[in-house]
């Protein structure tokens, strides 16, 4: 008798919950750590061998693993490429893309 109630006490709760928020942190072993300045060089470099003609314009900001791409590209697959050229660096928990659209023709003025 007590799992049919169960069962309908459990699909009652689904009915009325609004949301689930479940938090993983993952965490790396002391050797597999790196700090923030190897990892945004190493960052920089991947994005300068990937595209280097926009590599200037893009800037690499790394706070305890989590990186910030910020600067300016004329095309969204510029914006769209240096994010996963990063995307494999050792070290990093996780990449925030806000780097802007900004026409060449807007960019010179």
């Amino acid at each position: 008798m007590v799992g049919p109630i169960l069962r309908a006490a459990r699909s009652e709760m689904r009915k009325r919950s609004r949301g689930l928020a479940n938090s993983i942190q993952v965490r790396r072993t002391i050797g597999d750590q790196r700090t923030d300045p190897e990892i945004a060089r190493e960052a920089v470099a991947v994005i300068k061998r990937e595209i280097p003609s926009v590599a200037d314009d893009i800037k690499v900001i790394v706070n305890d693993g989590y990186v910030s791409l910020e600067g300016f590209v004329e095309w969204h697959y510029q914006r769209e490429l240096a994010q996963k050229a990063i995307r494999d660096v050792k070290g990093i928990k996780n990449i925030v893309n806000v780097i802007d659209l900004r026409p060449a023709w807007l960019r010179s003025s």
